[in-house]
């Protein structure tokens, strides 16, 4: 825009303003010019900086909301979502399902195969369990082998149907070296009363039920 306005005006300059002398014309011309150059590379420069700060920034806040291993949210993620939720939940009266599961005898695979082995299962879980949501539902990484999934908009009905087509998927998936992995699920609503505590409270609760079952089981 400053070149093209610059243009115009030593236009308009040449064809009005006859007295002036070349030699002056000139170095007024080379004179704007040196500004603009000037100005441009100044303006690059600290735009680069601007930028450069915004993807660092950005990169931070990605790594301080995600797991490292898995991609998906971390606890303290979570815990921010999940009081988002439960306060948009009671203001707009919206169903809210909570899944939380862990993977069944977990501390084995770690033992006969190795550490490498049981975070290789995680990842695949995760996949498996990423690829069935939507892109609406919040899933992060409890802790260890330990997953929750927020539900927002979801009916008892509807979390119980995803519960048990991921129970199935990890079932029937091929581990590597591991062989068959399973999972066990708790399920619950939130209602209108329920704290992050209580809701979680309940939710563990019924994983620790499905945990009794048989493990490889859904309680809701």
């Amino acid at each position: 825009a400053s070149v093209f306005v610059a243009a115009v005006f030593f236009a308009f300059s040449w064809h009005r303003m006859d007295q002036i002398p070349l030699s002056e014309f000139s170095a007024g011309i080379a004179y704007i010019l040196i500004i603009l150059v000037l100005s441009g590379a100044s303006s690059f420069k600290s735009n680069y900086h601007y930028r450069k700060q915004y993807v660092y920034s950005q990169h931070l806040l990605k790594l301080s909301a995600t797991d490292s291993l898995t991609g998906i949210y971390n606890r303290a993620k979570w815990d921010e979502e999940l009081e988002k939720w439960l306060a948009y939940r009671r203001r707009y009266d919206l169903p809210l399902s909570v899944i939380f599961f862990d993977i069944d005898n977990f501390k084995n695979i770690n033992d006969m195969f190795g550490h490498l082995a049981g975070d290789q299962v995680i990842v695949e879980i995760t996949d498996i369990v990423r690829s069935a949501i939507r892109e609406s539902d919040v899933f992060s990484r409890w802790g260890g082998d330990e997953f929750m999934l927020l539900l927002p908009n979801t009916e008892r009905q509807q979390a119980l149907n995803l519960a048990e087509r991921l129970r199935t998927a990890v079932a029937d998936h091929p581990f590597n070296r591991v062989g068959t992995v399973t999972c066990s699920f708790g399920l619950s609503m939130a209602s209108r009363d329920d704290t992050p505590a209580t809701l979680v409270k309940r939710t563990d609760q019924l994983l620790y039920t499905a945990k009794l079952s048989g493990r490889n089981s859904v309680a809701s």
